[in-house]
């Protein structure tokens, strides 16, 4: 299935930012050999487009769907971005979610090991447990948002592991990604965005309602 043919079959408000932002979607280089990436100077996309089509270990076009998901995230105007929606309420929001459910995990360790105390560290190890029954093409948005709110403390194979990536600039590489995971689950990976929803349902929603506050304001 091509590009054009996967955009179409997304849902509706998808479809509708997507052909808003096609004019603002440059694509710098379809044949680079580093690592695909957004550069907001040129606001454009570095990729290479037949090691993306071939989809190794990942359904095909992964890249290509969330690099133009950071820049999608860019192109709606700002107070609809990611980071600063609803004064950062996705981000919020992904990290409460994620430390509800570390809570949670905490709480059935202790009713099945018998115990009134469960270590971080065992915490942290059963979410990776669970993480890793995840099939190895549904896994990485979901790993990589888990990588960013525990700061990599859950592992689960795919995170930025840049030194500081999740830390620096007061924590706006969260937000910024899970955008860009959950745009492109929405339309190359239905199963992923699943595995995403089980975690953060309620981040999801978040990702909802920016985009459908932007277009509300864009299309008058």
């Amino acid at each position: 299935m091509s590009i054009v043919e996967m955009v179409r079959q997304a849902p509706e408000n998808i479809r509708v930012l997507w052909n808003l932002a096609n004019a603002d979607m440059k694509i710098l280089d379809k044949s680079y050999s580093g690592t695909p990436h957004y550069d907001p100077s040129e606001r454009g996309i570095r990729f290479n487009i037949a090691t993306d089509r071939a989809g190794i270990f990942h359904k095909p076009y992964k890249s290509v769907f969330h690099e133009l998901g950071h820049l999608i995230d860019r192109f709606m105007n700002e107070k609809f971005q990611s980071v600063v929606y609803k004064g950062g309420l996705f981000g919020d929001t992904l990290r409460a979610e994620a430390a509800k459910y570390v809570r949670l995990t905490t709480e059935r360790l202790k009713l099945r090991m018998g115990t009134k105390i469960v270590t971080e560290s065992k915490v942290y190890k059963e979410i990776n447990r669970e993480l890793l029954l995840i099939s190895e093409e549904n896994l990485p948005e979901v790993s990589d948002i888990w990588h960013g709110v525990t700061q990599g403390k859950v592992d689960s194979g795919h995170g930025h592991y840049d030194f500081d990536y999740w830390t620096r600039n007061g924590g706006v590489n969260l937000p910024k990604e899970a955008f860009a995971h959950m745009f492109r689950a929405i339309i190359q990976n239905p199963e992923s965005l699943v595995a995403i929803k089980k975690y953060f349902p309620k981040s999801y929603g978040i990702f909802e309602d920016m985009i459908s506050d932007f277009l509300k304001e864009a299309v008058k």
